[in-house]
Formats: C-alpha cells, sequence, structure tokens
C-alpha cells in the first residue's frame, strides 16, 4: 500500500510550513501598507496643505503655493544669500518701450 506525503511529513515540518506560509502573508500584508502609505493619492483627490490651518491644494513637497514660496524663502535667507525680490528702483516696463 502507498503513503501519502500527508502521512509521512511530521508535526515539525507541518509546524515549519505554517509558520513560513505565516511569514510570506505578513510580508505581503506589510509591503501592502508601507505601499499605501508612500503613494500619492490618487488623481481625483486634492490634497491640502500641511501647514497646520490652510486648506488649499498642494503644489509641491506638501505645501500650497503661498507656503512653498515662503518655505523658499526662509531658506534662501539662512543660507546668506539676499531674498530675491525687486529692489527699490526697479520698475516693469512695457515691451517695445
Amino acid at each position: 500500500m502507498r503513503r501519502s506525503r500527508r502521512q509521512e511529513s511530521g508535526a515539525a515540518d507541518l509546524t515549519e510550513t505554517l509558520e513560513r506560509l505565516a511569514v510570506k502573508i505578513g510580508d505581503d500584508v506589510g509591503r501592502k501598507i508601507a505601499r499605501a502609505l508612500v503613494q500619492p493619492a490618487p488623481r481625483g483627490v486634492a490634497r491640502i496643505c500641511a501647514t497646520e490651518g490652510c486648506e488649499r491644494a498642494v503644489v509641491a513637497k506638501g505645501l500650497c503655493k503661498s507656503h512653498y514660496n515662503l518655505m523658499l524663502y526662509h531658506r534662501r535667507k539662512q543660507a546668506g544669500g539676499e531674498a530675491r525680490g525687486r529692489t527699490a528702483g526697479a520698475r516693469r516696463t512695457r515691451r517695445g518701450e
């Protein structure tokens, strides 16, 4: 009479197989959770500015346009360079004049 493979495997083999299966399932679930946390919001969903109290749409780095520009201004100022902007004597002119 021929024995099936299930009867030949011992309790240790079964435990090892179940542990491997649990690790694989855990890895799959963990990978999906990590992907969900890292991925940006779907195209149809508008993200809002990360600054507390601001509810404008995100432009870059999780900030709205004005908070992003404010961040750049403070970064430039911290770097020691003067903040960009129009000088006191500068004025706009129309093309061709």
